[in-house]
């Protein structure tokens, strides 16, 4: 197809002037205001923030823990607490093993949050296949206003097989 301009009637030399379309479209996106007020999530600094966060839930269990043990008469047993998720990392299916005053062996998961009884918690499927074959104690510790609290808040559960 050959384009000839509108007022010569020749083959045009440069560009061509071609009117736009009619009516204008609507403003799409964020006025400059709200672009510049957004919240610009920091990700690695949020995941930091919660494994520091989970780290003092899970000491606070281990010390919990041995605490208990020594109370009931069982310093022995209070000194194989072991804090697993740190000794060995997070692949276990739970984070502490411990022992109840009988000494029979005690596995807890540690679920640290700053929130109430009523926040949420996700389960690996890890941890949801160790526990399907194991008593596990599941301790959601509520750490509420500092990292180190002297006396934390604890919500047990224990899911059995």
């Amino acid at each position: 197809m050959l384009v000839r301009s509108l007022d010569t009637g020749r083959r045009p030399s440069g560009l061509l002037l071609v009117p736009g379309p009619s009516g204008t479209q609507p403003r799409r996106g964020l006025s400059t205001s709200s672009y510049l007020r957004r919240i610009i999530r920091d990700y690695a600094a949020q995941d930091a923030r919660n494994r520091h966060l989970g780290m003092a839930g899970e000491q606070a269990v281990v010390e919990s823990e041995r605490n208990a043990l020594i109370k009931c008469g069982r310093s022995d047993l209070a000194e194989m607490v072991r804090h697993v998720a740190k000794l060995e990392g997070d692949g276990a299916g739970y984070d502490i093993k411990s022992y109840t005053p009988e000494g029979e062996e005690k596995f807890i998961d540690v679920k640290t949050t700053q929130g109430d009884r009523s926040t949420a918690f996700y389960l690996s499927s890890n941890e949801v296949r160790f526990a399907a074959d194991h008593a596990i104690a599941v301790t959601s510790t509520a750490l509420l206003s500092s990292i180190k609290p002297r006396h934390p808040a604890r919500y047990s559960c224990t899911v059995e097989n």
